[in-house]
């Protein structure tokens, strides 16, 4: 309101009362920026809430279902995002933020196609600098699509009432889109390579030289699966009733709210390798013996047959005319 009304000493009443004053027209043109600064405020009244139930499930997230009760009052929400065989992406830096209230999202076919198309071109993609922000009141699917940011920045997925589940895609799928051809101010031609974007899941990387950002899942209610896709990220923090597939989620820096195997699963895994190795060497021992007595048994034949030694001297060279009979 201070750049609209052109008044640097504006206090934060008085342009509450301004504000009031606008009528629907003037919201329309004020739209973009105050979807800006909601989205901030709200998200981050999601992280808040999602990581201290994280770290402490007694903390609960009243704070963030209060946030989202604020911003979208009642149970009359519906819809959802399908993303079947398409893409939401940005190139050149910016967020991806996704509100869906009464519904859920679906980034990606469950199952393989007969259609075609480039890897590149699904799934929800940050290929530069930017953050992906997602509240759904459902299910959060990636199927065999990708969640990723690959400039550097963060990964927040909230589900009020499903699940969060990272999908089946193959960790080999590579995509190496085209690059980039734009012009400057000056005209001049710049060819920008574009991020070689690899594997499926939700996952967050970066470029040389720079740290990955961090990625938040939270499902008060609900599970995150990490499924074969996998997640990734610098810094990983989960809040949900149960954690599928914790083997698949790889952390760079610090892991919250991701279990660990179990003492007792490792005893048990590493009494199993002892019962292993006990196994095959009473089987390396039994064939040990076996080939101890089979030599032992033809040295014994080879005492009681001996050697013998032939030499063939030759035919002779006899006489035959003196043997001739007369006629």
């Amino acid at each position: 309101m201070q750049q609209r009304l052109g008044d640097t000493t504006l206090t934060d009443e008085a342009a509450l009362i301004e504000f009031a004053k606008l009528n629907p027209q003037d919201y329309l043109v004020l739209q973009p920026q105050l979807n800006a600064l909601v989205n901030k405020v709200f998200y981050n009244e999601l992280k808040l809430a999602g990581t201290a139930s994280a770290s402490d499930a007694t903390a609960g997230n009243e704070r963030g279902f209060e946030a989202i009760e604020t911003l979208f009052p009642g149970t009359d929400w519906k819809g959802d995002i399908s993303l079947f065989f398409s893409q939401i992406q940005t190139w050149q830096g910016g967020d991806i933020n996704l509100l869906v209230p009464g519904g859920g999202v679906n980034a990606g076919l469950a199952v393989s196609s007969f259609l075609s198309k480039d890897a590149s071109n699904l799934g929800i993609v940050v290929k530069a600098s930017g953050d992906i922000n997602a509240f759904v009141n459902d299910d959060f699917v990636v199927n065999q699509s990708r969640v990723f940011a690959l400039g550097g920045g963060d990964i927040l997925l909230w589900s009020s009432e499903g699940d969060i589940d990272a999908g089946r895609g193959a960790k080999s799928a590579i995509s190496a889109p085209a690059p980039t051809v734009s012009f400057d101010e000056f005209g001049n031609l710049v060819i920008t390579p574009s991020a070689v974007v690899s594997g499926s899941g939700i996952r967050t990387s970066a470029t040389v030289g720079n740290t990955a950002g961090d990625v938040f899942l939270f499902a008060p209610k609900g599970v995150v699966n990490a499924g074969e896709a996998g997640i990734g990220g610098n810094n990983v923090t989960i809040s949900a009733v149960s954690v599928l597939g914790a083997n698949n989620i790889q952390v760079g820096g610090v892991s919250t709210g991701v279990p660990a195997a179990s003492a007792g699963s490792l005893a048990a895994g590493l009494g199993n390798v002892s019962n292993l190795n006990a196994s095959v060497n009473q089987v390396a021992q039994a064939s040990a013996d076996m080939s101890k007595d089979t030599q032992d048994d033809n040295a014994d034949k080879s005492a009681k047959l001996g050697v013998i030694s032939v030499d063939y001297l030759g035919s002779g060279d006899a006489d035959t005319k003196k043997n001739k009979p007369k006629s």
